[in-house]
């Protein structure tokens, strides 16, 4: 994964690009029954924060991701591979979590400089982490978008992979199947961004497009 810190330079736009990661938990305040993502719990996150928008931000910019690696074999052949920026958790908070429900993170896409037939996929497996994980957001059903995380889930080694270049938005949005809590359209909903640019076009012209782009927004 490459992450191009010269390009907030080049674009002059109020965008994180950063090669560290979040990390988003679930919480219950014990008042209500929503899910809440929260993040900053470590104090070397202490300035993430997640706006009223629900975008996850470092200090008073938006996460964003860049990555132009080509995926050469397997299932995602042809595929841009990006990093993670949050790293979706239930253990944080895991004491306002009681029992164990079945909790999910459910994975969207949004096009935001690019093709609207996009794909995301979020996998998890190998290198010691056991049975591959996959959540697509092309998936038909829900279960088949969304990553498991028990309470007190909390893994590494995810890959992203992108099916087209452009810029898009990230959005997981935190559930539970046993009923214990529901989702809210506000609280229980996180974004951050990612921009892959499409081979040979360079990186000023993409990124200047995408400054003119979030001007209009």
């Amino acid at each position: 994964m490459r992450y191009g810190m010269f390009l907030v330079c080049l674009t002059g736009t109020a965008v994180s690009v950063h090669a560290q990661h979040a990390h988003v938990g679930m919480y219950n305040n014990g008042v209500d029954d929503v899910l809440e993502i929260r993040t900053g719990y470590y104090g070397s996150e202490s300035n993430n924060s997640i706006n009223a928008q629900r975008q996850l931000m470092f200090g008073d910019e938006r996460a964003h991701a860049f990555g132009a690696d080509i995926v050469v074999g397997g299932d995602y052949d042809g595929w841009y591979q990006f990093g993670q920026i949050a790293n979706p958790t239930s253990d944080f908070y895991q004491s306002t979590l009681e029992g164990q429900q079945d909790l999910y993170y459910e994975i969207t896409i949004d096009a935001v400089y690019g093709s609207s037939d996009a794909v995301a996929a979020l996998t998890l497996g190998g290198h010691g982490h056991g049975e591959l994980i996959t959540a697509r957001t092309d998936a038909i059903d829900l279960l088949g978008r969304s990553l498991v995380v028990p309470v007190g889930t909390h893994r590494h080694g995810y890959s992203w992979f992108l099916s087209e270049a452009g810029t898009y938005e990230i959005t997981y949005r935190a559930y539970d199947l046993s009923g214990d809590f529901v989702s809210d359209a506000q609280r229980s909903t996180v974004s951050y961004l990612v921009t892959v640019p499409a081979p040979g076009i360079g990186a000023m012209a993409m990124f200047a497009a995408f400054g003119g782009l979030r001007r209009r927004r």
